[in-house]
């Protein structure tokens, strides 16, 4: 299987950031006011979070959203592997300056 490595490079440059993995049914709070802020670095205390916000349920539910998100983290790490370890092919064409 050939890949054109530039093309695919501008195609992902040009798709705007989206979640890959449906939040329809997580919590809005603790998705947008949890768990993105720790995603993105932010180190939360206790005081910071209302739990009156939430319940048991919603944990399972965001709990099952992290699991979803990391299995498709590893299929996409993996697809990153198969395409590093292709041997790389002579082009057809001679490029000029």
């Amino acid at each position: 299987m050939l890949i054109d490595l530039k093309t695919l490079c501008e195609s992902i440059k040009q798709k705007e950031s989206e979640d890959c993995v449906p939040t329809g049914d997580v919590n809005p709070y603790l998705y947008n006011e949890v768990l993105k802020p720790m995603l993105e670095g932010k180190a939360l205390t206790y005081g910071e979070i209302d739990f009156s916000m939430f319940d048991t349920d919603d944990l399972r539910v965001i709990s099952h959203y992290c699991d979803e998100r990391e299995s498709l983290s590893y299929k996409l790490e993996g697809l990153v592997g198969q395409i590093a370890s292709v041997k790389p092919a002579a082009c057809t064409k001679r490029a000029y300056c």
